[in-house]
Formats: structure tokens, C-alpha cells, sequence
């Protein structure tokens, strides 16, 4: 867990280009990503981009897709989050195309325990990695 940590800041203090991923969890399915240049605290809320890359192609509306990027807002105190906005991409690091894309926040919902979702939340909310 610190090594991630310490992983995490090299990155960000190294980094001289704005979008830079920092992967930040993975398992069997999928690899997490964030851009930590992007993580903006407003009082409880926070809000970050992360990147989501799928090891085989995932399907919505008939079309494959690799990877997917989000702005995410988490509510640190009610431990929740929300999509702000989402696009899915055909190819991987959301390279090759945007084949669907919102910018319609969901409803918020609670942060799932136990996986990759709560260590971003954990990482936008300063409560483990960061």
C-alpha cells in the first residue's frame, strides 16, 4: 500500500505533461487509472477524472469498447459518488475514438466496497493512497 502511495507522488512530481494516468489499481478485469493533476476539493465533494481500461472488449449499444474515461464526483462525508461525464472509446487509454459520450451526471450512489471503485474514492477523498 505505500509503495502505491509512493508510486502515486513520484508520478505526479515527475510529471511535466497535464494528463498524465497514474495506475492507481487492477484486477482481473480491468486496470484504474486518475489523472491526479485533476483532483479538485470543494468542501466534502471532490471531483477527478479517472480512466478505466478493460483487459477484452466490453459492449454497449452493440458497439466494443477498450477503455473509458470519466469526471467523477465523490461526497467524501456521505461516502457517495456521481458520474459528471463519461465517454467510452473503442481503442485502449481512451485512444481511438470516442464510440459514446454524456455529459448527463448520474444520480449519486454509494462508493462499492472492496475494489477499484473505492480506491478512487479513497485516492479523491485523501482517506489511503494519497
Amino acid at each position: 500500500m505505500r509503495e502505491a502511495i509512493l508510486a502515486i507522488l513520484l508520478a505526479v512530481a515527475s510529471s511535466s505533461a497535464a494528463a498524465e494516468w497514474v495506475e492507481v489499481d487492477s484486477d482481473e478485469t480491468l486496470t484504474f487509472y486518475i489523472n491526479p493533476t485533476t483532483i479538485r476539493r470543494d468542501g466534502n465533494l471532490v471531483r477527478m477524472w479517472e480512466l478505466l481500461e478493460y483487459k477484452t472488449a466490453r459492449m454497449r449499444d452493440k458497439v466494443k469498447y477498450m477503455s473509458s474515461k470519466a469526471e467523477s464526483e465523490y461526497d467524501c462525508k456521505a461516502e457517495q459518488l456521481r458520474t459528471l461525464s463519461l465517454s467510452l472509446h473503442s481503442g485502449n487509454m481512451a485512444g481511438g475514438g470516442a464510440v459514446y459520450s454524456t455529459d448527463d451526471p448520474d444520480n449519486w450512489r454509494p462508493v462499492p466496497r472492496g475494489g477499484g471503485i473505492e480506491v478512487l474514492w479513497k485516492i479523491a477523498c485523501g482517506k489511503g493512497h494519497c
